[in-house]
């Protein structure tokens, strides 16, 4: 190696390293923000939250908060996205059976069982959907995005052919109107939690009418 290299190469380390160190700091902020954010909107409501609220209990400047996020709405997204990944950790799971009907039980479940654990935010953001809320791109704040929906249906269709080829879901109607009133059924039990999210176990109510779907669509 020559003498020039050897010094450039020297002097490359510290900045990759430096970049390194201010990436990860950036990171921590960010989420720190999210979290302080998210206490905020959730115990004020996200109307009266405001950005100085959250500055002060992330405990920046909100010239600071600005610098990462350059509104309350752009907050909100942040956090949306946020849990939309952890929404498909939680459903892409490994499934405990080939069977497919016990996996669709068992995803259902799971859709289930994160919206219950985190249900004060999906509230939240379905309040805030219906409020008519824009995102930065113009299309309405959504629980749901379109590629999670899509990714879930083509789960879902894979799970009811399968289930059709073994002979145990009927075959007469095509899978992607089962997939259709599936989704319906479950977007209909959501509402009705979100009204009164203490007045039933989402999971248990929605195990119910999985099996009220499967009898109406199994062979007889």
């Amino acid at each position: 190696m020559t003498t020039s290299l050897v010094r450039r190469t020297t002097k490359t380390r510290p900045r990759v390293l430096r970049q390194a160190l201010q990436e990860h700091t950036r990171a921590a902020y960010r989420e720190a923000i999210l979290a302080a954010a998210e206490r905020i909107i959730l115990r004020d409501g996200y109307q009266p939250a405001k950005m100085a609220d959250i500055a002060d209990a992330t405990g920046v400047s909100v010239g600071t908060l600005y610098n990462y996020f350059d509104s309350k709405e752009a907050v909100l997204n942040a956090l949306l996205e946020h849990h939309r990944a952890r929404f498909q950790t939680q459903v892409e799971q490994p499934f405990e059976s080939d069977d497919p009907l016990v996996q669709i039980r068992q995803i259902i479940a799971r859709a289930h069982d994160f919206a219950e654990q985190n249900g004060a935010l999906f509230n939240l953001y379905v309040r805030t959907a219906s409020n008519g809320h824009n995102s930065q791109n113009g299309a309405s704040t959504c629980v749901v995005h379109e590629s999670d929906y899509e990714k879930f249906s083509s789960m879902l269709v894979d799970m009811l052919n399968r289930g059709v080829q073994q002979g145990r879901i009927r075959a007469d109607i095509p899978v992607t109107k089962l997939v259709w009133a599936l989704h319906a059924t479950m977007q209909s039990l959501l509402l009705d939690w979100c009204r009164q999210p203490d007045g039933l176990s989402l999971k248990q109510r929605g195990d119910e009418l999985v099996t009220l779907f499967f009898e109406g669509a199994s062979t007889r």
